[in-house]
């Protein structure tokens, strides 16, 4: 092999163009020559892109190389709107806090808010479509329905429909407007023209009425329409509370009859006790004056 080579007669360079520029220095076959590639210009303007409000957007072409470049914004900020106001998040150097508020808890953890209600709750005003259910009571005031197992203390309390296993306790008890409606003020019940005790089964005039204790009727009239009247009592008083034999004049017993009432009544006006029918006496009994026979 020779160690050397031929001088060319005429000096050539050799170029490459494209993608990669250069140009060798002159060269005439009999030594080595050396030059500098340059990378063609893709018009990206050289340094750092993206900061911590963007981000560095990038074009590459089919043969890899970066035709484009620049930056995009990132959103910074978050609007929180709540049933009132709004306020404006910093993603970047602030903490959204969803706290707990009147009545409610809340913590984090695990990338999860949990708000909770407390155990014991205050509120002003309640207003439920559905049944509202305690088991410890109520205070307040409170309308709807409500089912209660607890002590319920209400200051005001108007209801459709009242469902409870403990005790209820109020001042005052109406199921409706007063003079229409039963109404339980103390010892005072107070209600329409007409109250009905019905005891079941309901509406066939059957059941048991007991009133322990003594019985005081104010009223002008008292109506018996059973078939059968009890009394325990050994004396049956008449005219009570008649000042004199004028105030109890007629007082006695009248039975009613489409054909003339019958009477057994007392007359002032001679002391005596009349009877508008006969006296049958039944046979062997007589008639006695001071536990005598006449």
């Amino acid at each position: 092999m020779a160690s050397s080579a031929t001088q060319l007669a005429t000096g050539r360079t050799i170029a490459i163009t494209g993608d990669l520029a250069y140009t060798s220095g002159s060269f005439n076959g009999t030594g080595n020559v050396t030059g500098v590639g340059t990378l063609a210009n893709t018009t990206v303007t050289p340094g750092s892109y993206g900061s911590s409000t963007e981000v560095a957007t990038f074009t590459v072409d089919s043969k890899g190389r970066l035709t484009a470049a620049g930056t995009a914004s990132v959103g910074t900020a978050l609007t929180v709107a709540g049933d009132s106001g709004s306020e404006n998040i910093s993603l970047l150097s602030e903490t959204l806090t969803i706290s707990g508020g009147t009545n409610l808890t809340s913590s984090a953890a695990s990338n999860t808010v949990t708000v909770n209600l407390d155990p014991n709750i205050s509120l002003t005003s309640v207003v439920a479509s559905g049944v509202v259910t305690a088991t410890s009571g109520f205070v307040g005031n409170l309308t709807g329905n409500i089912n209660s197992s607890g002590v319920s203390t209400v200051s005001s309390l108007v209801a459709t429909n009242i469902n409870t296993s403990g005790i209820v306790t109020a001042a005052e008890f109406k199921t409706g407007a007063s003079g229409s409606a039963i109404g339980i003020n103390t010892n005072t019940i107070s209600g329409p023209a007409t109250i009905t005790l019905d005891p079941a089964a309901v509406g066939d005039n059957t059941g048991l009425v007991v009133i322990k204790g003594d019985l005081q009727i104010d009223g002008t009239t008292t109506t018996i329409n059973s078939t059968t009247v009890t009394v325990d009592d050994k004396n049956i008083q008449i005219a009570d509370g008649a000042a004199n034999d004028a105030a109890a004049d007629g007082a006695g017993i009248t039975i009613t009859s489409g054909e003339g009432n019958k009477t057994f009544q007392f007359e002032a006006s001679g002391d005596n006790l009349g009877s508008s029918e006969n006296l049958n006496i039944a046979s062997g009994k007589v008639y006695k004056v001071n536990n005598t026979e006449v």
